[in-house]
């Protein structure tokens, strides 16, 4: 081997094309995740107490004539906190499915444009007579 030449053979089990991604961005996004997940599991475990304890408690509905300022209170911040959570829980679409639907929505509307001309088309032929 002559000193102006460098070799390199690669790493044993590295596929061709294909980078390690350990950077501390993706480090730091895989972490956020975990953590994020982990406060959802623990927020659905208090709503699923807390409701447990309402149905326990044997309460039900109240008119609203008959509850209490405390009582009507509690029930609006156990609304607000029930629509929190559904906003957090809501499925997330990726960008692919984005690109997806909206492809989908191109096209119906092409096959719509297109299906009406046609329809209009065929119509004024019969109107013709031929």
């Amino acid at each position: 081997m002559d000193n102006n030449e460098l070799r390199h053979h690669g790493v044993l089990g590295m596929k061709w094309g294909v980078r390690k991604n350990n950077t501390s961005a993706t480090l730091q996004k895989k972490k956020t995740i975990v953590d994020e997940s982990s406060r959802l599991l623990d927020s659905a475990s208090r709503v699923k107490s807390t409701s447990r304890n309402i149905k326990s408690s044997g309460k039900g509905k109240k008119a609203l004539e008959n509850m209490t300022d405390k009582e009507l209170q509690d029930a609006v911040n156990r609304m607000g906190m029930e629509e929190r959570y559904q906003s957090l829980t809501l499925q997330r679409r990726s960008s692919g499915q984005e690109y997806v639907d909206g492809a989908f929505q191109i096209g119906a509307a092409a096959l719509t444009t297109v299906s009406s001309a046609l329809a209009i088309a065929v119509a004024i032929k019969q109107l013709k007579g031929n």
